[in-house]
This record gives structure tokens, C-alpha cells and sequence, in this order.
């Protein structure tokens, strides 16, 4: 018999409990990201501004006028398209080792436990083992996140961008019924694609990382097993996905609503000051919740892959 999706979700969260070490692994790793990306921003703003600073736009009143502004700021924009492509790979390799190395802690917990789930046997927490599964697996991990998001990404961003063009059409040609049309027609389905897509991702990724780590497979291998086991048995790893995706969605939209009430303009004259350790509280609760969920879903990708 396999495991229902409780038992699962239980055994998960026993083994991502019990090797907590790897949540401050993860809330370094979103540390070192948000200094990268806010040391990425500011150099590629920067030089952005201090451009149309130095050449600042005419007014673009016809085709031409378009033209020669992107023209005259051509070498800009390909700097800023160079700067973000990089750290984008950049921020992804660091978070396949911190994920390869999390994955081989959790399996192996969840190898070590019995049927009884007594917490002390998920326990197999050490930084070496750690380092040494980010260390021979990060690059199949790399390449398992570039696929698979980058393949079903096409679900939401296809149709989202055939939406923009039929609004941008309808809205040029003053043909409002259609702009409005599409509008309230496409933009509920390319919400329901987006976390379709989402979802059918996590899937995917989880469970090729797993296999990637579990059985030794490289990317290609990890990801073509993956598929085929996640599809014979959808219900249980749809399932498993859709209800961590429901949590994650629901305790962090609960944090952001209280970090906005005490970001309200109402807090002025002083007390946006006075409440900014709150604001700042907040945001490493965000990001630690963040990580618990991340580790939680691995956790029980693990414990989809055994049988009871």
C-alpha cells in the first residue's frame, strides 16, 4: 500500500523538523541572494539613469523619434539585459547546491526512519553530507530547474502574451467591447494557467531532484524518470504539490497583510519609524517561513518515493 497524501505530508514535515539545521541553511541562502540582487540592481539602474541623465529623451511623436531613442540607448539596454541574465544564473546555481545538499540530507533522513516516525530516527543532519550532496549534484539540479520551468513556463506566458497582443490590437484599433472582452475572458485563464503551470512544475522539479539525488541520475535521466513516475501516480503528487502550495500561498499572504498594516500611509509622522524593527521582524518571518515550506516540499517528495 502507498502512502496516502497525510502521511506523506506528515512524514515531511517529521524529517524537515527534525533536520532543522538545514532552515538556516536556507535563510543564509535567501541572505546572500538579496545582497546579490540589490547589489545587481543598483548597478544596473545606476548606469541606466546617469544615461538618460546624460541624453535625456525628446518627445517621441512619431515611429522615427522611437526609433532613434532606442538607437541612442541600444548599448544600455543590451548592458542591463547582460547584468540580469547573469545574476539570474548566478542566483539559480546557488540555489541548486543549497538544494542538492538539502535533498541528500532529507533523503537520507527519511531512509533511516521507521514506520513508527519517531523524530530522533529523521535525523541525519552534517554539514559535510551536506556539502558533499550540493558539491556532485548542483549541476544536474541547475539544469532540472532550467528545463522544466523553462518548458512549462511556455503554459502561462503563451497565452499571456497573445492576451497583451489582442488587448494592445483591440485598444489601437478603438474596438473597446473586445479590449474589455479580453480582458475579463483571458486574464482569469492565464491566472488558472499560471498556477497550473506552477504547480505541474513543483511536480516536476521536486521529484526529478529527488530521483537525481536518490538514485544517482544525471538531469536528463532525473527529469525523464520523473515525469513517468509523477504521471502514474498524478493524484497523490498533484496532491501533495496543490495543498503545500495552498499553505505556502496562505501563510505568506497572512505575513504580507500584517507587514502592510504596518506599512499603512496612515503610520506617518513617525510611527513608520517607530514600527520599522516590526516591518524588518517581519521580513525575516517571511523569509524563514519561505524556507520551512521549501524544505517541507523536498521532505515529502522524499517520502513519496518509498512505499509503507
Amino acid at each position: 500500500m502507498k502512502r496516502t497524501v497525510a502521511d506523506v505530508l506528515r512524514r515531511g514535515f517529521q524529517n524537515a523538523v527534525a533536520n532543522w539545521q538545514l532552515l538556516l541553511i536556507h535563510f543564509a541562502e535567501n541572505v546572500v541572494m538579496a545582497m546579490i540582487i540589490i547589489g545587481a540592481s543598483i548597478a544596473t539602474v545606476l548606469p541606466i539613469i546617469i544615461s538618460f541623465v546624460s541624453h535625456p529623451p525628446s518627445a517621441l511623436e512619431s515611429a522615427e523619434d522611437l526609433r532613434d531613442f532606442a538607437l541612442s540607448h541600444l548599448g544600455i539596454f543590451v548592458y542591463a539585459c547582460a547584468v540580469v541574465t547573469v545574476i539570474g544564473l548566478i542566483v539559480i546555481a546557488i540555489h541548486s547546491f543549497v538544494v542538492a545538499g538539502v535533498a541528500r540530507v532529507l533523503v537520507d533522513g527519511n531512509r533511516r526512519a521507521d514506520s513508527a516516525l519517531t523524530r530522533d530516527r529523521f535525523r541525519s543532519f552534517r554539514f559535510e553530507e551536506w556539502l558533499d550532496g550540493g558539491r556532485k549534484e548542483w549541476i544536474a539540479v541547475f539544469w532540472i530547474y532550467n528545463f522544466v520551468y523553462g518548458l512549462i513556463g511556455l503554459i502561462a506566458v503563451v497565452p499571456f502574451c497573445l492576451v497583451v497582443a489582442i488587448e494592445v490590437f483591440s485598444l489601437m484599433a478603438e474596438m473597446k467591447v473586445a479590449a474589455i472582452a479580453t480582458g475579463c475572458i483571458g486574464i482569469p485563464i492565464v491566472v488558472f494557467l499560471a498556477i497550473f503551470s506552477s504547480i505541474l512544475a513543483s511536480v516536476w522539479s521536486r521529484k526529478a531532484i529527488i530521483v537525481c539525488v536518490e538514485e544517482q541520475r544525471g538531469g536528463s535521466d532525473a527529469m525523464r524518470i520523473a515525469w513517468r513516475q509523477a504521471r502514474a501516480d498524478m493524484t497523490r503528487h498533484f496532491g501533495v504539490a496543490f495543498i503545500l502550495f495552498v499553505i505556502s500561498i496562505g501563510g505568506g499572504g497572512l505575513i504580507s497583510m500584517v507587514s502592510l498594516t504596518f506599512s499603512m500611509p496612515a503610520m506617518a509622522h513617525g510611527g513608520g519609524i517607530v514600527l520599522f524593527p516590526v516591518r524588518i521582524l517581519l521580513s525575516a518571518v517571511s523569509a524563514v517561513f519561505s524556507s520551512a515550506m521549501g524544505l517541507w516540499s523536498i521532505a515529502a517528495f522524499a517520502a513519496l518515493s518509498e512505499k509503507s
